[in-house]
Order: structure tokens, then C-alpha cells, then sequence
């Protein structure tokens, strides 16, 4: 089944060692390769902040973002990668 109509996911945790979501960049580049044969062409990862628990910024979900954009380019995987983030 492919998803071609939605191509754009908004919700999700693929920015390894964050918070709950995945915890390495192999899984994260899976789970992207995988979105992507569904259909998906954009992804907005949104870690979760939350004070105390997952203590994340811009200065630790930027850096993250990076590598996970990096790894996705070398590897060839066309999807345009994105994160939400606070200020």
C-alpha cells in the first residue's frame, strides 16, 4: 500500500538518542528508507521537549538533524528531512 497522497509526515521521532524514538542512526535510516517506499518524500520529525525528561533545544535537535541529513544523502534515499524544534 503507498501513501503517494500524503507524501509529507509531520509527527514522528526519527532523530536518534533524542527522546523515545529511535535510539540509533541505523534504525532511524530504516525507518526513513521504509517512509520513503511508501511514498513519503518530506519528514518533519518532532522530538519531544520537555523540560526534565527530554531536555531538547535547538542546540541538541540541529546538530542531530545534521547527521540524520547527512546519512540520508550518502545513502541515497530521496526524502527532504526537516525537524521541528524550539528557539
Amino acid at each position: 500500500m503507498h501513501f503517494d497522497v500524503l507524501k509529507h509526515d509531520i509527527h514522528s521521532h526519527l532523530l536518534p538518542g533524542l527522546d523515545d524514538g529511535v535510539q540509533d542512526l541505523e534504525t532511524a535510516l530504516a525507518f526513513i528508507r521504509q517512509l520513503s517506499q511508501l511514498g513519503y518524500t518530506q519528514l518533519t520529525t518532532t522530538p519531544h521537549i520537555m523540560c526534565g525528561v527530554y531536555n531538547n533545544g535547538a542546540d541538541t535537535i540541529l546538530p542531530k538533524l545534521d547527521e540524520v541529513r547527512e546519512a540520508v544523502l550518502r545513502t541515497g534515499i530521496p526524502v527532504e528531512i526537516n525537524a521541528g524544534r524550539s528557539t
